[in-house]
Formats: structure tokens, C-alpha cells, sequence
């Protein structure tokens, strides 16, 4: 009897509770915690006249055009082309140690034609194009090309790449000095 009477007493407990008309408990999500006089999102979004009104109005006046800089530090303002009938190859800036004339109107400043990887470039164009070995104190600008080696950059009278480890490489000239 005891055990048929605690059910009917917490169902008698529930019901009491339910029905002395206690609010709900919010759990904290959902439309019911959202203000009931909320606005779409874009409501509040200010349009451009709106812009220049508050601008002026804080005494700012008109924004002044500025000039579009150079950039100068890109990989196109960095590097020389070679170029060749329909193809060229791009050279890091100072790599050319010796240029004849016959061949100066080969060297450009902008890409012309169907780009080719430097290693293709030197085997197609052997017959002008030469390399040359530096040391890295001679890219440092520490030590300069013996006399010797441009004597037989004339006498061979090929363009000269400077290369280090088969790569062409920018090599600085060497500072004067102050007598």
C-alpha cells in the first residue's frame, strides 16, 4: 500500500506546481530572449551621402587625391629579360657581367614572348649566351672579375651570365676606393 501511495504523491506534487501558474524557466537561447522590438540587420546601415554629411560635418572636408606610388621592390622592377625571337627568360638584375654590343637590344626590361626556364635558355642560345662562375665574395662586392676573365669575356664575345652553383645570381660592383 505504501508503495502504490509515492506515485500519487509526486504526480500530486507536479501538478500542484504546474498549476500555481509559475513562469517558465528560460534557458537562455532562442527567439524568446530576443527583444521583441529588434530590427533587421541592415536597418541601421548608412548610406554614402549619409557618410559625406557626417564627414563634413566633423569639419573634415573633402579627401584629397593621392598619387599611386611605384612599387619598387616587385619581381618585375628586380630582374632583367632576355629575350630571343618569341622567347624569353628572366635574369635577377646585375647578373649580366658582359654584354657586347651587337647584343644589348636582346636585354629588356619587360617580359616579351613565351617565357622559358633559364637552363632551356642557355641550351638554346649557347652560341650567344655564355656563363661565369663567380665566388660569393665576388657577388658581395668584396673582391672583383680578374682582368683576365674579362679579356676572354671580349674575346669571346658572348652575353656572360653570372652564375653561382649553375644559378644566375646578381653580383654588387666593388666600392672604390678613397685614395
Amino acid at each position: 500500500m505504501k508503495r502504490a501511495l509515492l506515485p500519487l504523491v509526486v504526480l500530486g506534487l507536479f501538478v500542484s506546481l504546474s498549476v500555481r501558474g509559475e513562469e517558465p524557466r528560460r534557458s537562455g537561447k532562442g527567439l524568446e530572449v530576443l527583444p521583441a522590438d529588434l530590427k533587421a540587420p541592415n536597418a541601421e546601415v548608412t548610406n554614402d551621402a549619409a557618410f559625406i554629411a557626417r564627414r563634413n560635418a566633423a569639419g573634415a572636408g573633402d579627401p584629397k587625391p593621392v598619387p599611386k606610388q611605384a612599387k619598387g621592390y616587385g619581381l618585375a622592377e628586380l630582374s632583367v629579360f632576355l629575350s630571343k625571337g618569341d622567347t624569353h627568360t628572366i635574369l635577377p638584375k646585375g647578373s649580366i657581367i658582359y654584354c657586347p654590343d651587337k647584343f644589348s637590344s636582346l636585354i629588356a626590361n619587360r617580359a616579351a614572348g613565351k617565357p622559358v626556364a633559364w637552363p632551356d635558355f642557355l641550351i638554346a642560345n649557347r652560341n650567344w649566351v655564355s656563363t661565369h662562375e663567380v665566388t660569393l665574395a665576388q657577388v658581395r662586392g668584396e673582391a672583383p672579375l680578374s682582368e683576365e676573365d674579362r679579356k676572354a669575356f671580349a674575346t669571346a664575345g658572348h652575353l656572360v651570365v653570372a652564375t653561382l652553383r649553375g644559378n644566375p645570381i646578381t653580383v654588387l660592383p666593388v666600392p672604390a676606393t678613397k685614395p
